[in-house]
């Protein structure tokens, strides 16, 4: 009896242990973790524990295996609707879809060749809503919604538009600081998750926030001759 009710405390104790693991990891190693959980093809925790080892950025900060299983289960995007095709008759929305997804063939190297309805759905959404998004970019948010985690501050974004002008931005900005919105999805505004800037509506706006094409997949740039 005595045996049994140690084990349950042994369990117990390893059980908080994890969890305060998994809440003490930092604001940017869980994005990074999240963000490849949301890739179109999400590597293993083992993977991305291992690239988070060989990335200085991180490599002094990487948690336990089991936390990033845990971060990345919880930040999966579960879509089990079919491929989008295009008979599917979407007619002049197709072209917002179509550029997602030569992007995402690109990205992947061509070993992901669709987009799932789901995807298409918010994807369609959120280029109707602001057209001047790029493609990836737009791609990347709607598996954020599609998570089910950052939705509010992604919304936020959209709505804030923060890469269209300066003013824009500070008003994004302000929003921010003041505790009326939360800060967008880390992985938009580090250093190396976000190199390429959006396109500006106009030529006196200039390119003011992070939110372009080439968000770190791992994907050699043609464009740029490097490894992004």
């Amino acid at each position: 009896m005595a045996t049994a009710q140690g084990a349950i405390s042994r369990k117990a104790a390893q059980s908080k242990n994890r969890r305060r693991a998994y809440r003490r990891v930092e604001r940017e190693v869980r994005a990074e973790i999240e963000r490849q959980a949301r890739l179109p093809e999400p590597p293993p925790a083992t993977e991305i524990q291992a690239a988070l080892e060989r990335d200085e950025d991180f490599a002094d900060r990487v948690p336990p295996l089991r936390t990033i299983q845990a971060i990345a289960r919880a930040a999966s995007v579960i879509d089990e609707s079919e491929p989008w095709r295009l008979e599917d008759g979407l007619g002049v929305s197709a072209s917002l879809i179509l550029d997602v997804l030569a992007e995402v063939v690109e990205r992947t190297d061509g070993r992901r060749r669709h987009l799932t309805r789901g995807e298409v759905a918010w994807v369609v959404r959120i280029r109707r809503a602001r057209p001047d998004l790029q493609p990836w970019t737009a791609y990347l948010l709607a598996r954020e919604l599609m998570s089910g985690k950052g939705g509010e501050n992604a919304r936020m974004l959209l709505a804030f538009a923060p890469w269209r002008s300066d003013l824009a931005r500070a008003r994004y900005e302000e929003a921010i600081a003041s505790g009326w919105v939360d800060p967008p999805p880390v992985w938009l505004h580090q250093g190396k998750a976000a190199s390429v800037q959006a396109r500006p509506t106009t030529a006196a706006t200039g390119t003011v926030f992070n939110l372009g094409g080439d968000v770190r997949t791992g994907r050699k740039s043609a464009r740029k001759g490097k490894t992004t």
